[in-house]
């Protein structure tokens, strides 16, 4: 089974929940991006094995422009009531 990289944006409490059975399934965790000030981030990095951390979608988005094809599925795990 191929490993499907995934982002997520947004470290909101749903999350965990996420990247649990992203785990679960044998697939990676490429990309977080989180806004500058968030004080979840290098703890979700951590525990996921994350490999790039980025702050900003406008970061994000420069990023996966640059490289193509950087992952291959991205999660929103924001917050409802800030989207």
């Amino acid at each position: 089974m191929k490993t499907v990289r995934f982002a997520f944006i947004g470290r909101g409490k749903i999350a965990p929940f996420h990247a649990d059975v992203v785990e679960h399934l044998r697939h990676s965790i490429d990309i977080v991006v989180a806004r500058k000030d968030s004080v979840n981030i290098d703890k979700f990095a951590k525990r996921y094995k994350v490999k790039q951390k980025l702050y900003g979608v406008d970061s994000f988005l420069k990023h996966c422009a640059g490289v193509g094809d950087a992952v291959d599925c991205i999660l929103v795990c924001t917050p409802w009531d800030i989207t």
